[in-house]
């Protein structure tokens, strides 16, 4: 994959994963790719949720899961420098950021799931600032 055509995104906002597909042939191959990838999902946010949704299939990797995994290599060629650099603070100041999205394209770009179905976007956007609050507090 170093010769590859470097994307800007790790997912494809136009085809969803499709499940019925056939296994991928070389599950070593895939499982080893995917655990080189770990340690970067959680350096760089823009592959996490791609990533995964991709380690949940791990079982039975098929190929669409394969060319999810290279879109991400893709995608990771495209953008080397979005690391992200935790470094040492004099503040202990906290912040969080919430979000929702509320049945406007296939993938969504979330960290966790909402465990409650909402009827409207501003009843999904309150429950994720509520979520957020309650994670936040925690901490």
């Amino acid at each position: 994959m170093i010769s590859c055509k470097p994307i800007d995104t790790s997912i494809s906002t136009s085809k969803a994963i499709i499940l019925p597909d056939p296994l991928f042939y070389n599950a070593t191959c895939f499982r080893q790719i995917m655990g080189a990838l770990q340690y970067l999902a959680f350096m760089r946010l823009d592959i996490c949720f791609v990533f995964n949704r991709v380690y949940q299939f791990m079982h039975a990797s098929t190929y669409s899961y394969w060319v999810a995994i290279k879109r991400i290599l893709c995608s990771l060629k495209g953008s080397p420098t979005h690391d992200l650099h935790i470094t040492r603070s004099p503040s202990f100041a906290l912040h969080g950021f919430t979000n929702a999205d509320w049945a406007s394209s296939n993938y969504k770009w979330l960290f966790c799931k909402q465990r409650i179905v909402t009827r409207s976007s501003t009843e999904a956007e309150y429950k994720a600032l509520v979520d957020g609050t309650a994670e936040v507090i925690w901490l």
